[in-house]
């Protein structure tokens, strides 16, 4: 699968700090790899405390991207979700065993 960053982290990149390839090193020194598969980010947050910012957000990228047929949205926030297929993690824990049965169980679900 390939990833899109939606999280806080995505900051580094669109400052300039970081490109999406030195994202991806960032995630293998983390025990995540996945090499070539970082290919965007959403936008920067608007000035909003709105908790429903983020899937908006993320609806955003999928409308420019309707190539994207299969997904699914990993975060430990709680907000802004409704109608998108989440693994809901504990930001204290990660991703745990069960989450990623439930990520690749939701992969599996066509976006219609």
């Amino acid at each position: 699968c390939s990833v899109v960053l939606s999280t806080a982290w995505r900051y580094m990149v669109h400052g300039g700090a970081m490109t999406l390839t030195g994202f991806e090193y960032l995630l293998r020194t983390h025990g995540v790899r996945c090499p070539g598969r970082v290919i965007g980010l959403t936008a920067k947050d608007a000035q909003t405390e709105d908790p429903e910012e983020r899937g908006r957000q993320i609806r955003a990228w999928l409308n420019e991207h309707p190539e994207v047929t299969r997904y699914a949205v990993v975060d430990d926030m709680a907000g802004g979700f409704t109608g998108l297929p989440i693994v809901r993690t504990d930001g204290k824990v990660g991703l745990t065993d069960e989450d990623a049965d439930w990520l690749v169980a939701a992969l599996a679900v066509t976006r219609g």
